[in-house]
């Protein structure tokens, strides 16, 4: 049974990864696996709870990150590069199929399972203890919390969701590693700009100091 249930699994995260939630059928899903229909009825219900299990095996690898960016012995703005690198690794690099996540984030969410849901809202909760952090340590400036997770993250967003028109990229492929670093180093870079209690003009160098000593 629980290999049934895994090959479900392994299925549907391809083929919605592929096709999106409404390009894929339950049907679809069975064919692939080589089971029954009888046996995604058994083990989820529907193809919403099954899109919903695919996502919530999805966000385990990003507690694990969380859990560790959250114990590292590293600097406020240390965290922050390794929180976006980490993320834009993991949804630009190693599993571009996690785009039909944030398609299903646009188009109202109804089909999440609540784990995605509890999962953005605890990257967004580590992302306010990391700025609070900052704060109070005289490295950020004091400002307005809440929205600053969004536009954070956000940075990255026309990257996930506008792959395909991007010069080299098809759908579903992945940025190359080196991509992502460059991404990573212009919005980090930005976002500093804008939060930091150092002036513009003493950034440059921090900034790269700062990359340097997350590598390593």
């Amino acid at each position: 049974m629980k290999d049934t249930r895994r090959g479900i699994l392994v299925a549907a995260e391809r083929l919605f990864a592929e096709h999106g939630f409404s390009g894929v059928s339950v049907r679809d899903v069975t064919r692939v696996a080589g089971c029954n229909l009888g046996a995604v009825s058994y083990h989820f219900g529907s193809k919403e709870e099954l899109f919903g299990a695919v996502m919530a095996a999805k966000m385990e690898r990003f507690h694990e990150m969380m859990d560790e960016i959250r114990m590292a012995s590293l600097s406020p703005e240390l965290k922050l590069r390794r929180l976006l690198t980490d993320f834009a690794m993991e949804v630009l690099h190693r599993d571009p199929g996690f785009k039909v996540f944030f398609i299903e984030s646009l188009t109202g969410g109804e089909r999440l399972s609540q784990e995605a849901i509890r999962t953005v809202n605890e990257r967004n909760r580590l992302f306010h203890d990391i700025m609070a952090d900052g704060i109070g340590s005289g490295l950020f400036r004091k400002m307005d919390l809440e929205p600053l997770p969004w536009i954070f993250f956000g940075m990255l967003s026309s990257y996930i969701l506008y792959e395909p028109l991007m010069p080299g990229q098809r759908r579903n492929s992945a940025y190359s590693p080196a991509m992502v670093r460059k991404l990573i180093d212009s919005a980090i870079d930005i976002f500093m700009q804008g939060i930091s209690t150092r002036r513009a003009g003493r950034r440059a160098g921090g900034v790269t100091r700062s990359r340097k000593a997350a590598e390593k």
